[in-house]
């Protein structure tokens, strides 16, 4: 009996759907008669973010949401809508802040292209070893930090995987049990041709020879005077140089707030220095992690709770391309 009832059903639901064919009533499934798309990038307005969660609504239904691509052109996503929808949309990701906030179609009219979103800031706590960071013999994710490995007479940079705008702010957590050699960050970076420059700002918490071996941080301004397959060979210029006892032994909370040619230094939350540097007319910056050995042997530093937050870039200002290649850079300094 409950094999001739199941028959029964599907008899009776194959008799109404040939019913409505030929009753003239026709069903129409539709994807939604305009597209609206656009890409989710970094600050510099080219680098497409994938895996990005697109959330949006039409009429004030529920909410759905597609992911940005993978593949193909990284960061570009599409949704369809119909004449006189209303929709919302907004960009979502993981430790991600996006401007603008939200994005709003009052009524369709026709297809939409360039619904764009950018990263407006960033976390990274090192704990997913496929956010984008450079792994090899001299840096990798190590146990929720990132490990960065200076050797002698190299100073190890390491870029960021997306460019800020020129206006933000990076802080981290950075540690090291070693006295001899220093930590910070490389910023300002714009190219990496002879002539063009970066800055790095620097602490070394067992100090050396010439202070005293009393701690210290410097802001230097490096200048690209040659490049090998390890990377730049370059020409400091030391800006600041100056003892603070405010630098701990073992781990310090670094900060750089950059608004162009405006800087201002933290250590520990406190200022310790506010400036003016050279910078270029660019759309955005890259940056990276920096460190340096001052002995025979090698220097080992860890890098945790990295914070990212910038403003929207200007499309006005010029790009200067600038690699954030995912390998970490052997520098040296040329001696005069």
């Amino acid at each position: 009996m409950i094999i001739n009832r199941r028959y029964n059903n599907l008899a009776f639901v194959v008799l109404a759907v040939v019913i409505v064919f030929f009753s003239g009533c026709r069903v129409n499934i539709t994807m939604g008669e305009y597209k609206i798309s656009g890409r989710v990038t970094a600050a510099d307005g080219e680098t497409g973010i994938p895996g990005v969660r697109i959330n949006y609504q039409i009429n004030n239904y529920s909410w759905r949401w597609t992911t940005t691509s993978l593949y193909g052109q990284p960061g570009t996503w599409q949704i369809r809508a119909d004449k006189g929808d209303r929709v919302k949309i907004w960009a979502q990701k993981e430790n991600y802040l996006f401007q603008p906030a939200y994005r709003q179609i009052n009524s369709v009219t026709g297809d939409y292209n360039n619904v764009d979103f950018t990263v407006s800031g960033w976390y990274d706590d090192f704990s997913n070893p496929s956010s984008g960071w450079a792994q090899d013999d001299s840096c990798g994710y190590n146990l929720g930090e990132y490990r960065l490995r200076a050797t002698p007479p190299y100073y190890t940079r390491v870029m960021a995987p997306h460019p800020v705008p020129l206006s933000y702010t990076i802080e981290a957590r950075i540690s090291s049990y070693d006295d001899n050699g220093g930590y910070g960050f490389v910023f300002n970076y714009s190219g990496e041709k002879v002539g063009d420059y970066f800055h790095i700002f620097r602490v070394k918490p067992g100090g050396d020879l010439a202070s005293g071996y009393q701690p210290y941080f410097q802001l230097l301004k490096a200048k690209i005077v040659g490049i090998s397959d390890q990377g730049f060979v370059l020409d400091h210029e030391v800006i600041v140089n100056e003892i603070n006892f405010g630098i701990e032994e073992y781990s310090n909370k670094l900060k750089v707030k950059q608004n162009w040619r405006e800087v201002w230094l933290f250590i520990n939350d406190d200022r310790v220095w506010t400036g003016f540097i050279e910078a270029e007319p660019v759309t955005s910056l890259d940056f990276g992690f920096y460190a340096c050995a001052d002995g025979l042997d090698d220097y080992e530093v860890w890098f945790d709770h990295l914070e990212v937050d910038g403003a929207v870039y200007q499309q006005s200002q010029i790009r200067i391309q600038a690699s954030g290649m995912p390998k970490a850079f052997q520098d040296m300094v040329q001696h005069k």
